[in-house]
This record gives C-alpha cells, sequence and structure tokens, in this order.
C-alpha cells in the first residue's frame, strides 16, 4: 500500500484523562491539520479520523502498543510504536505513533507575571501535540490533561486563589521550547499567588508546592509513568521590591523556601526568571533583580534562565506598567524553557545575553 500525501489526512486527537479514575475527556489539536506523526502519554485514549463519509477500517500493526476500534478510537496500552492505518476503497491513510512513558514534572510557581495576570490566552502560541499536560492537583490529581492557557485556570485554594488574574500564562511557550530541546513531555503543576512576597512563599505557600508536586508525582506513579526530571520555575520578587524588603532579605528567604521544598520533595533545582522592570520607577527592582543574579551564580541550587523581562520593558509589552502582556510572555516562556531544556539534557548552566547589565550571564558556583 502506498503512502498517500499528507494534504489528504485530517488528524483530531482526543486525549483522555489518565483513567486512573473515571474521567471525562478532552480534547487536543494535533501539531498541524496534516501531521502524520504523534506522541501520546501512556494510557490516554485519543480518536483518529479521516475526512470521508465512507466505511474505513482501522488497523493497528502493534496491538499491544496501541489498540483501535473500528470506529478510529484508540487507547495507548504501552510504551513503543505502531502505525495505525486507515482504509476505504483503494486508498490508505496511515498515522506512526510513538507511546511514552517518561515525563519531566516542572512546577511553575510564583506571583502574577507567573500566574499571566497580563496575558491574554488566545495569543498564547499553540501548544506542540504531545509536548505538555497539567496535572490537575487542586481540583482532580488524577487528572492529567493537554495544557491550555490560561494554565492553571481553577487550581485555586484558599489560600492560593488567583481566579481573577489567570488570563494567559507563559507556559505554554516554555513547554513548546523546552520539549524542542529534551522530546520528553512535560507534566505541569501550577502554584501561583499574585502580590505574594518571598516571605509569604518561606513561611506558607512553600507547602502548596510540595502538596501539589506530590499529587502529580503519585496520579504518575499510578498510571505506570516514569518521572525523569524534577524542577521548579520561579518568577517572583517584584511585590519585594514593592514593600521595601532589602535584597538580602529576598535572598534569605527564597533560599529557605526551596529548602524546605527539598526537604519535602525530589525537586532537584530552582529555574529563576528574573524580574523585570517597573515603568514608574524604573530602578526599583534593581536591588532584587541583581541579587536574583548574584543567588544563581553562588548557590548550586538556583540556575538562571532567562534574563528577557528586562529587555521587555517597553510600555509595548506591559499592559499596566508592571505586568507583562502575551507577547512579552511568550518571549520569556521561550528563554527560560529552551535553556531549562538545555539544561535538563546536560547539566550545564547556560550563558544568557543580559541587555540589562550588558555582558553575558555564566553561572559560577561556590556554596551549597
Amino acid at each position: 500500500m502506498s503512502r498517500m500525501k499528507k494534504s489528504n489526512i485530517i488528524l483530531f486527537i482526543l486525549c483522555c484523562m489518565c483513567f486512573l479514575v473515571l474521567g471525562d475527556a478532552a480534547q487536543v489539536k494535533a501539531a498541524s491539520p496534516n501531521e502524520e506523526t504523534c506522541t501520546v502519554l501512556l494510557g490516554e485514549t485519543f480518536s483518529l479520523k479521516i475526512d470521508t463519509k465512507k466505511e474505513v477500517s482501522y488497523y493497528s500493526s502493534n496491538k499491544s502498543v496501541v489498540r483501535v476500534n473500528q470506529k478510529g478510537k484508540a487507547r495507548a496500552l504501552k510504551k513503543g510504536t505502531a502505525t495505525v492505518s486507515a482504509t476505504y476503497g483503494k486508498k490508505t491513510y496511515y498515522w506512526n505513533i510513538t507511546v511514552t512513558n517518561k515525563v519531566d514534572v516542572i512546577v511553575f510557581a510564583g506571583q502574577s507575571n507567573m500566574a499571566g495576570q497580563g496575558g491574554l490566552a488566545s495569543e498564547a502560541p499553540e501548544l506542540i501535540q504531545g509536548a505538555g499536560y497539567e496535572c490537575k492537583a487542586v481540583t482532580d490529581p488524577t487528572q492529567i490533561v493537554p495544557i491550555t492557557e490560561p494554565f492553571g485556570l481553577g487550581q485555586d485554594t484558599p489560600l492560593m486563589n488567583d481566579a481573577p488574574y489567570r488570563n494567559g500564562t507563559l507556559v505554554t511557550s516554555f513547554v513548546n521550547a523546552y520539549y524542542k530541546q529534551t522530546k520528553v513531555p512535560v507534566v505541569g503543576v501550577s502554584v501561583t499567588r499574585v502580590g505574594t512576597t518571598s516571605n509569604q512563599w518561606n513561611e506558607s505557600y512553600y507547602t502548596e508546592v510540595i502538596s501539589r508536586y506530590k499529587k502529580a508525582c503519585a496520579a504518575l506513579k499510578e498510571r505506570g509513568i516514569k518521572v525523569r526530571k524534577k524542577y521548579m520555575v520561579f518568577f517572583q520578587g517584584e511585590s519585594d521590591a514593592l514593600i521595601g524588603n532589602t535584597a538580602k532579605t529576598y535572598k534569605k528567604n527564597t533560599i529557605s523556601m526551596f529548602d524546605k521544598v527539598q526537604r519535602k520533595t525530589k525537586i532537584e533545582k530552582c529555574f529563576l526568571i528574573r524580574i523585570g522592570t517597573l515603568q514608574s520607577d524604573k530602578t526599583l527592582f534593581d536591588d532584587v533583580s541583581a541579587m536574583q543574579t548574584k543567588m544563581c551564580k553562588v548557590y548550586k541550587d538556583f540556575v538562571l534562565v532567562s534574563t528577557k523581562a528586562n529587555a521587555l520593558s517597553k510600555k509595548h509589552y506591559q499592559s499596566d506598567g508592571l505586568h507583562i502582556n502575551q507577547q512579552g510572555l511568550n518571549k520569556i516562556g521561550k528563554e527560560a524553557g529552551t535553556y531549562t531544556g538545555k539544561y535538563a539534557n546536560t547539566g550545564k548552566e547556560p550563558a544568557i545575553k543580559d541587555i540589562k547589565n550588558g555582558n553575558t550571564y555564566k553561572a559560577r558556583k561556590i556554596q551549597n
């Protein structure tokens, strides 16, 4: 049977939740309407459809990896690869499917710019098919579904309630860039609260990082999915400057916070996204920003992965003089995801162009 032109194929992938317990189906498009290849997580169900009203015969080349019925509904049974074909008349179409049982878990934590207060979901990039999933750790930790924007929507508690402020985040952009480097899907966990200081993260919010991370890992373990890397990405610090916290206070609180997280989890590194600039006082954030840079040079558990926020200080990248808009969040997410992915591959810390300081940032670790 000859392979038909890609332009004849319309592929929709319906990814359902983890089936650890009974759950509702979710939908995600493939990378493009003509895509012939896709990656799915172990345990997912999905549907392969052809643009025809004729009766179609479906067949899986490896039924132990992917099982498909005659309505085009398939399920990923174990790690491996399979080609699913769909035939009607003399025409046959193919989908090359990879089932993976390995992911990286990343906690996306911080305040309003991580929550996406200035963003807009409709302007976020399209998620690369199979690149990223979200664990709904608050509403139902058994749910592991493809990432949609605004990431973290509905994952609120009385302690951390961002419902009015989640508009569009940097997470999709980050995950796309990370996946291009690693080819390993991300399971993301949202832990954000607008207007928070390092004091609050050190005193109480760190407990949400621990709790939600553990729920995600437990759900993945139950499903038979292995966790390769365990990271935290942190974008916070503006409120410290706004309330007058010194840079030393910020450092003390942030190091203490992550130390508490590491004591209770297997999270390996805290990847910092350096804060940007306040329009009304363009030097107000400088001390905290400089401390973030210094921390990543000095402490082995902190890795700087983006300086881009400082380059986005112009008004057209900000929604209100403080919060970065979706165009800016996409740029920050791409830079942070690229460098975090490179670190995941090599274990080497990045050299980053630092426009604010007019040089190239290079890490230099001297303390534990």
